[in-house]
């Protein structure tokens, strides 16, 4: 068995073990809840007999007390003869004490039932050690006979013969005669024993001794079998289980030579449509797990024979034949309908029947799966892939209850497709087409229906995109549709166009929010990714980022029209998508491909060269998608908004790094004013958009991004743009004139960028993030004073190679005097626009230049000259606070008194009244 086999056959046995897991809890579970009713029955029918006698009881008591009791005859008082006769008065309503007792409130609900050790010990394990210990002896006899050569062997195939008619002799003589104790569980064991015997007698007659030729014994295993089940109906499920195990292993025992395939699937055919027949007459469900393990044991067999596995016709009849005979067999347990995806499976309905069924479809439509796989991928099993996908879609046309049934098929479709090795282009694109077809038509089918439309909307979405790119990627190859991209482009954005048509045609019908958000969401989840397909096919094969961070883009125009869930469940799913791309890009770096080589195709080989694709451009879409949710509906995007901020500022970030500057890393010490002029102002302009976005929308996520941006930044900055100039100077390369030079874009538009920055930090009412705008304004003050130091430089050492060189005395005074120019330049723009900030920074180049006029400038002065330039600072120093106190802060200027209040108008006395004249 090749490795692709042994897979395969992995892959069933764990779709059997599931199976296997999923009906025996069921079952439990059924037991389990049948005890419970009976139980409540029991209870309900005990109360109502016991609340109507006592009712008959309290009835006869209110009798007898409402009965007039007969006064004696001397205390009768006759009534006089013209008495009028008195009018019957109205019967009383009784009293409160009287009242009809209320009905007692409902019993509990039963206890679940628990395992009855004792009765398991004294009553079901006996039973069956004694079959088991029957079943033994009768294997020991034969073994006597066969060692001891007492008997002749015909006699010792006569004997085991007739121990086991013994045995079920012994059944009938236990079931028909005994009448106490536990006599159906007895008889069940002498008739499995029965039967265990029999199986052994053909197969002493056959294979031990040689008495029958292999075809009568595999003729008296089936006639074994037979039996069994006939005898079972009788005596019980056990009896049933051993003939059906024996049925299935017949085959196995007693075949030999060259396998026939037609023979085979016939006999375990009708072995399955017997097995499902007694299950369905006699409700065994319990007994389906024994028929969905035979045929997956026979199809590990299939697989691992190199004559049936190449028998395409009569493999898929019998992968087909299963399923169809568990679902006629279980049909009645189909009856009612109920959702098709819940937390219990397919149905939320648990019956045996259905549980029987989904197992032997799953393991139907796997196993084709593992044929496909053993087989090279044979056009024959496609077929009969195909064929099973359409009877089972038209099953659930037919019969609503059966609509999920398609759903493991088209798993298994897909798993099949994908593994799919050394694709024909003619077959893979007729494969591939018809499946298309036939999932896409029983998922609209479904979607017209309006039961789940999300559910169906989003596998009729699947199956489109991913049939599409199977066809694309798989069996045309991309480097076949890149020589095509036109055609290949055409046909995705037709089928976005008829994406676009259902939602236009179906999408408002569909009543619910809910379900009509996943409608959106599925069907807007795939016209946005056909186009971004058409969009990579025509611009270039590795933009796929891109792509991705195109289509939540487009998904977020989408929303602003039809604000739905499940627009925003699709974006995060393309956000996720898009991050993957990125880690299977960088996995390249450094040339490490860590990444499969068939996978080239998906992901970009160096980062580094693309980041353009790669970041930058899905940085701006995801910036600009997070604003278009943002107005759409701020409360409910607050959280999916947030990571596409944070991905999309980490993406521009980093992006603009690879593409601006990663490319002059090796450059020399002296291109690094080019370098910073490359990075520095776009990382800010990030740091910008980010905190302007932020905090006028409400997006504390870009907030936070652009600030944390905005300090790498300005430590970056400090580190090699202005702690270096104190070397006086470092060996920096200024290109240009003195004026129009590299420092207006390595610090003088960074520097705007940085006030802007600042200024609108300082707008902040959280007393944190307004300390560090004020420090951020403070470091543009010095970006700016330092373009302004290397601007001077660079006119006094114009045609140097670097800012490296000797300095004269003229060129010390032009850094004091452009010193104190700048302060007092601060000094009046902080006076005429009332900036306090200003203000207080430009004292301190005042100062700075003061001290440096009188102290550096001034240090070859001696004598007197040394002693006046001192005096000279001292007066300086004075007349800068004069200044200060006087202009800045109007200390000393006379002030206009407040106008005092006017006056009160005074009270007049109210005039006395005239005095009337006498």
């Amino acid at each position: 068995m090749d490795d692709d086999a042994a897979a395969g056959i992995g892959v069933l046995v764990i779709a059997l073990v599931v199976v296997a897991f999923v009906l025996g809890r069921r079952i439990r579970k059924l037991d389990q809840r049948v005890a419970q009713l009976t139980g409540a029955l029991a209870a309900r029918i005990e109360r109502l007999e016991g609340t109507d006698r006592d009712a008959a009881v309290l009835s006869g008591i209110r009798l007898t007390e409402t009965a007039p009791a007969p006064s004696p005859p001397s205390q009768q008082v006759a009534e006089p003869p013209g008495a009028p006769e008195a009018a019957a008065q109205p019967t009383p309503p009784p009293a409160p004490d009287e009242a009809v007792p209320a009905a007692p409130p409902p019993p509990p609900a039963p206890p679940r039932q628990r395992f009855d050790w004792e009765r398991f010990v004294g009553l079901r394990l006996p039973v069956w050690l004694g079959a088991i210990a029957l079943s033994v002896a009768g294997f020991f006899f034969v073994s006597y006979a066969i060692e001891s050569g007492f008997f002749t062997p015909e006699m010792r195939v006569l004997s085991a013969a007739a121990a086991s008619v013994l045995f079920l002799a012994g059944a009938e003589f236990v079931r028909r005669r005994v009448r106490s104790g536990n006599v159906a569980a007895i008889a069940s064991a002498l008739a499995a024993a029965s039967i265990a015997t029999a199986y052994a007698t053909a197969y002493l007659a056959t294979k031990t001794y040689g008495l029958v030729p292999s075809g009568a014994g595999f003729i008296i295993t089936i006639g074994v079998s037979i039996a069994a089940i006939a005898v079972a109906l009788a005596y019980g499920e056990a009896v049933a289980l051993i003939g059906i195990v024996g049925g299935y292993l017949a085959p196995a025992i007693y075949g030999g030579g060259e396998a026939n395939a037609p023979f085979l699937v016939i006999y375990l055919t009708a072995l399955s449509a017997v097995t499902y027949a007694v299950i369905r007459f006699r409700s065994w469900w319990r007994l389906s797990f024994v028929g969905l393990i035979g045929p997956a044991f026979w199809g590990l067999v299939w697989v691992s024979s190199a004559t049936l596995r190449h028998d395409y016709v009569w493999g898929s009849i019998f992968l087909i034949a299963l399923p169809l005979i568990v679902a006629v067999a279980s049909w009645p347990g189909w009856q009612e309908d109920g959702p098709v995806i819940g937390l219990r499976g397919f149905t939320a309905m648990r019956t045996p029947e259905r549980g029987s069924l989904v197992g032997a479809t799953i393991l139907a439509a796997f196993g084709f799966a593992v044929f496909l796989d053993s087989s090279d991928y044979a056009i024959g099993y496609w077929q009969g892939l195909i064929v099973f996908a359409a009877a089972t879609i038209a099953l659930g046309f037919v019969s609503p209850p059966h609509r999920a049934l398609q759903l493991p098929i088209l798993i298994a479709s897909g798993v099949a497709l994908l593994l799919w090795r050394n694709v024909d282009p003619v077959a893979g694109f007729i494969v591939t087409g018809l499946l298309a077809v036939v999932f896409g038509f029983g998922a609209l089918d479904q979607f017209r229906r309006m039961r789940e439309p999300g559910l169906w909307a989003g596998v009729h979405a699947i199956v489109a995109v991913f049939m599409f790119s199977v066809a694309l990627f798989k069996v045309e190859g991309w480097g076949d549709a890149i020589a095509n991209r036109h055609l290949w482009a055409l046909g995705a954005l037709a089928l976005a166009a008829g994406f676009i048509v259902l939602l236009r045609l179906f999408a408002e019908r569909v009543e619910g929010e809910l379900e009509r958000s996943q409608v959106y969401a599925a069907w807007g989840g795939a016209v946005t990714t056909l186009v971004s397909l058409a969009v990579v096919l025509e611009l270039d094969p590795l933009y796929f980022p891109a792509a991705a961070a195109l289509a939540i883009l487009g998904l977020a125009a989408v929303h602003m029209r039809a604000p739905v869930r499940g627009l925003r469940i699709v974006a995060a799913i393309y956000l996720a998508i898009y991050g993957l791309l990125l880690l299977g890009a960088f996995s390249y770096a450094d040339g490490l491909a860590y990444t499969p080589e068939y996978m080239s195709y998906v992901f970009v080989r160096d980062a580094s060269d693309h980041a353009l694709a790669l970041l930058v451009i899905p940085g701006i879409a995801l910036l600009a998608a997070g604003t278009m949710f943002q107005i759409s509906r701020p409360a409910e995007t607050k959280s999916l908004v947030a990571v596409i901020d944070i991905v999309a500022i980490i993406a521009e970030a980093i992006g603009l790094f690879y593409l601006l500057a990663l490319p002059y890393g090796n450059s020399r010490w002296s291109d690094t004013l080019v370098l910073a002029a490359r990075i520095a102002a776009p990382e800010l302009a990030v740091a910008a958009v980010a905190v302007y976005v932020g905090r006028r929308f409400d997006r504390q996520a870009a907030y936070t991004g652009g600030i944390i941006l905005t300090g790498v930044t300005v430590l970056a900055m400090l580190a090699v743009l202005i702690l270096p100039l104190l070397q006086f100077w470092p060996p920096y390369a200024v290109p240009g004139t003195v004026i129009i030079n590299v420092t207006l874009v390595a610090y003088g538009v960074p520097a705007l960028l940085l006030y802007f920055i600042g200024w609108y930090l300082r707008q902040e009412t959280r007393r944190g993030i307004r300390l560090f705008g004020i420090a951020v304004s403070i470091f543009a003050v010095v970006v700016t004073y330092a373009m302004l130091m290397i601007d001077i430089r660079h006119a006094y050492n114009l045609g140097a190679p670097t800012l490296q060189g000797g300095m004269s005395q003229s060129e010390y005074y032009a850094y004091s005097i452009a010193t104190l120019v700048f302060g007092l330049g601060l000094l009046i723009g902080g006076v005429a626009f009332k900036h306090r900030g200003a203000r207080a920074v430009s004292f301190f180049f005042v100062l700075a230049a003061t001290v440096k006029v009188f102290l550096f400038d001034a240090s070859e002065l001696t004598g007197l000259w040394r002693v006046l330039s001192f005096l000279l600072m001292g007066l300086s120093f004075l007349g800068i606070s004069w200044a200060y106190a006087r202009f800045v802060f109007g200390i000393g200027t006379r002030k206009e008194p407040p106008p005092a209040p006017a006056a009160p108008p005074p009270l007049e006395s109210p005039e006395p009244p005239p005095v009337p004249q006498g």
